[in-house]
């Protein structure tokens, strides 16, 4: 048998110099992050595991509302903008 992944969207957001305040209102106000200004990196944990983030990285927010970070070479060969 072969499958196909479903199509899913879902919102993500880029590690950026001052992204502080968005990341944290992205995450909600219970996230558990480490914020780290000198190198713009950043630690949070998820559902089953910690995440270490760094500039230009992303955050993805699964459809079950876990949380997953992604390098953006690896966003922008598996996924297509939407918005």
């Amino acid at each position: 048998m072969k499958f196909r992944k479903k199509p899913l969207l879902f919102d993500a957001i880029q590690i950026l110099p001052k992204s502080k305040d968005s990341l944290l209102q992205f995450l909600g106000k219970d996230a558990k992050m480490g914020w780290y200004e000198k190198d713009c990196s950043m630690t949070m944990y998820s559902i089953d595991e910690l995440i270490v983030a760094k500039q230009g990285n992303w955050i993805l927010k699964g459809i079950h509302g876990g949380f997953y970070g992604l390098d953006t070479e690896l966003l922008e060969q598996q996924y297509d903008k939407v918005e």
